[in-house]
């Protein structure tokens, strides 16, 4: 997703990752994520003003942040 201040909430998402880059103001809430190898990747620029109640399951990496 490369567009801001959307909220992805509630959806159930297998063999997928959520992936935001240049973007601000996102809200994760409520989302089940499985059978991904990256779960959340977030880099280059992007801001999440709430990351909350997500559940990973049989995943390699939950989440990827930049440093």
């Amino acid at each position: 997703m490369t567009c801001s201040e959307n909220t992805i909430m509630n959806n159930q998402i297998t063999n997928g990752t959520v992936t935001l880059c240049d973007t601000w103001d996102n809200v994760l809430k409520g989302n089940k994520i499985t059978k991904a190898r990256i779960c959340l990747h977030i880099y280059e620029g992007a801001t999440c003003t709430s990351i909350t109640g997500n559940s990973f399951s049989y995943y390699n990496i939950a989440d990827r942040m930049p440093c």
